[in-house]
């Protein structure tokens, strides 16, 4: 789940150390899969579509099939201006022993205001933070192991220009129960951005989670930043409310069996809800979600998955 607290539109300064502290994470990496964001966030063992090489790259054999997923996020209901979107694409073998994708993200924000010291409107600027990933998992002893090479750019106006890469690392194991996962993320493992190695957090996330057939399926992420020891959490789920199939239970190709699902979700930030129809070999979802527990300011986010 993204933060929605826009660090950048201050000054391009953000950027770089001031009074002792550094911007500790890009934008980006707070774009999300729409259903990641229905659910709060908690995706570390939950991810069901390509959006897996994002969230935790050992789910990207575990994913119910060849899938294509693209989210569009127009920002905040009430304004206008502020864009995001993600793209991805996972091939897994039908035997779930491996699985290779590449996926990009940006977060657009445009006509963004900023003034001088003497609060005096000066002319607005444009603002782009974007990243591609590409990588592969496979299983090794009933364990998923996944590594993505991802690469930042940031832009602001066209003078102001940064970059940089990192890798991703994942890992998800069923225990116990065939629904059951435990799952380990580390997001910007050895990161190099902006002429700097570790300029920014490495998060480290693990979590839990249970899959129901098809029927519903509940996670909770901790997740731990490096070295800023920010500490964070989100719990959430979906539950199928109608079902279009007349089996009563999904097969192992196709996990998460076709219907109308609800979601909700909660994290330090913010609560969401949200609202999947799987239909044939497609699967729309929608988020809602607002800024912070005391805002009121609403967000929303539109999905769209192809199960090949």
């Amino acid at each position: 789940m993204r933060l929605r607290i826009i660090v950048f539109v201050i000054t391009a300064s953000a950027l770089f150390p001031v009074g002792g502290s550094m911007i500790r994470e890009r934008s980006v990496d707070g774009v999300s899969s729409v259903r990641d964001l229905g659910m709060g966030g908690a995706s570390v063992t939950l991810a069901d579509d390509a959006s897996a090489i994002f969230s935790n790259p050992g789910l990207m054999p575990y994913i119910s099939r060849t899938c294509f997923t693209f989210t569009v996020d127009p920002g905040p209901i009430e304004a206008n201006g502020d864009y995001r979107c993600l793209g991805a694409f996972v091939l897994r073998d039908s035997d779930m022993e491996w699985a290779i994708g590449v996926g990009a993200k940006g977060d657009m924000t445009l006509d963004v205001p900023r003034y001088n010291d003497s609060d005096v409107a000066l002319a607005p600027y444009n603002y782009g933070d974007f990243t591609a990933s590409i990588g592969g998992a496979f299983s090794a002893y009933e364990t998923y192991i996944g590594i993505v090479a991802k690469g930042y750019y940031t832009m602001i106006d066209a003078g102001e220009t940064y970059w940089g890469a990192a890798l991703d690392v994942g890992i998800a194991r069923s225990i116990f129960l065939k629904g059951l996962l435990l799952g380990v993320a580390v997001k910007n493992l050895g990161v190099y951005y902006n002429n700097a190695f570790f300029s920014l957090d490495t998060k480290i996330t693990a979590g839990i989670g249970f899959r129901s057939e098809g029927r519903f399926a509940i996670g909770l992420n901790l997740t731990y930043a490096l070295p800023s020891t920010d500490i964070d959490f989100a719990i959430g789920g979906e539950y199928r409310v109608y079902s279009f199939d007349a089996k009563t239970t999904a097969t192992n190709e196709e996990y998460l069996a076709r219907g109308v699902y609800v979601r909700v979700g909660m994290n330090r930030t913010s609560p969401s809800i949200g609202l999947g129809i799987y239909i044939w070999q497609v699967r729309l979802d929608y988020a809602l979600f607002t800024d912070s527990y005391t805002s009121i300011g609403l967000n929303h986010s539109f999905g769209l998955s192809f199960l090949l």
